[in-house]
């Protein structure tokens, strides 16, 4: 399933567990995951991103009427540092309207969502809530 492959490349945190214990935990966080998105976000958008019709990557969006929440964007491994990100960014910033996420503050794509122009607007113990302001707004 693409959906699972892709969460756990993103769970390097679990990468020294044994399989054994790792493949039940990323079962039981990627479920946690869907079903909490699904509550918290249940108007989002979920879309796969495509490089030459292949799935590499998978994001969702909850967009209202005056903005635009990033809730969640992944990559896969294989197909990061080739300005996927940067540009499947770049086509929602030119929506016009203001974008909003929340990535943890270890998360390298930290420094992406800085290159493109976001600007931290609360940083706590493991999250940095991030905007992108569009000019006269």
């Amino acid at each position: 399933m693409f959906l699972r492959c892709l969460f756990e490349s993103t769970r390097d945190d679990l990468a020294l567990l044994p399989a054994e214990l790792r493949a039940p935990l990323l079962d039981m966080q990627f479920r946690s995951q869907r079903g909490s998105y699904r509550v918290t976000f249940p108007d989002a958008r979920y879309s796969m991103i495509l490089v030459d019709q292949i799935p590499v990557g998978r994001m969702i969006l909850d967009e209202q009427q005056d903005s635009i929440h990033l809730v969640d964007i992944s990559i896969l491994p294989e197909f990061r540092n080739r300005g996927i990100g940067s540009q499947v960014l770049r086509e929602l910033i030119s929506r016009g309207k203001p974008v909003n996420l929340m990535v943890r503050k270890e998360n390298r794509a930290y420094g992406l969502y800085r290159r493109v122009g976001f600007e931290e607007t609360v940083r706590d113990e493991m999250y940095v809530r991030m905007t992108y302001k569009v000019a006269n707004r």
